[in-house]
């Protein structure tokens, strides 16, 4: 299991293929980290954790 921190919005994630193998990473952004996670096995394994600050539950509407 791959614990993740959201207090309230809805994610996503993205796939890309860093190291050219032919089998894409996963993207995952949440709160405070965007993890790269290996999801080629059927346990997904997590390959990196980069700290990303981002609060995605206080994001104010646009009134432009």
């Amino acid at each position: 299991m791959i614990n993740t921190q959201d207090t309230g919005a809805h994610n996503g994630l993205t796939l890309f293929d860093f190291n050219n193998d032919g089998i894409e990473e996963i993207l995952y952004r949440d709160e405070t980290d965007l993890l790269v996670i290996d999801g080629s096995k059927p346990v997904p394994s997590l390959i990196s954790k980069i700290p990303c600050l981002a609060a995605t539950f206080r994001r104010e509407p646009c009134c432009c």
